[in-house]
């Protein structure tokens, strides 16, 4: 059994765990944890996390981040001016965090109690957010549950995103392949 395929059988006994409506948004997070050079091969696998998710009686709404700071920059009336002086964009990485913030929270506004709301590319994120950030902001916003595919790792509800920034303490799920 691959590392992957142990990961989607972790994933398939969380989800036939009894969901408490009355947890608070953290508790609600899961984080699909895996090393970052499995990250082709996870998003190849990210219909059968779907399809389990189906199986299971629950919805599944899923929102790829991979994209969304070069849609950002394109929009922006200032682009031409960052590329010219990139040092500028750094001051605008806040504003791409609170856009980032209303799109996701829109998503899930199409979602219900029952809906996994699956978030994938947060690696894509590294260095212009930080994913603490978005996903602390989106923890109560999601109804039902929160699937993060998290490249990276954790020991003792410390995340690292790409093993490579200092982790932070969070209180959601950890599901991984040697769980």
């Amino acid at each position: 059994m691959t590392r992957l395929t142990k990961l989607l059988a972790a994933y398939e006994a969380q989800l036939g765990l009894t969901w408490d409506a009355g947890l608070h948004g953290a508790e609600r997070t899961w984080f699909v944890v895996y090393d970052p050079s499995d990250e082709r091969r996870l998003r190849a696998m990210t219909g059968e996390f779907e399809l389990a998710t189906m199986r299971s009686g629950r919805k599944w709404k899923l929102f790829d981040t991979t994209n969304v700071f070069e849609q950002w920059l394109a929009s922006s009336e200032y682009r031409e001016d960052y590329f010219e002086n990139p040092d500028f964009l750094e001051m605008q990485f806040s504003e791409f965090e609170k856009q980032l913030h209303e799109q996701l929270k829109t998503a899930c506004e199409q979602t219900d109690e029952q809906t996994v709301f699956a978030m994938v590319g947060i690696g894509s994120l590294f260095s212009f957010v930080r994913v603490s950030n978005v996903v602390g902001g989106l923890a109560d916003s999601v109804k039902g549950r929160l699937l993060v595919f998290f490249p990276g790792s954790v020991e003792a509800n410390t995340y690292r995103l790409l093993n490579a920034r200092d982790g932070w303490n969070y209180r959601a799920v950890a599901i991984s392949a040697t769980r």
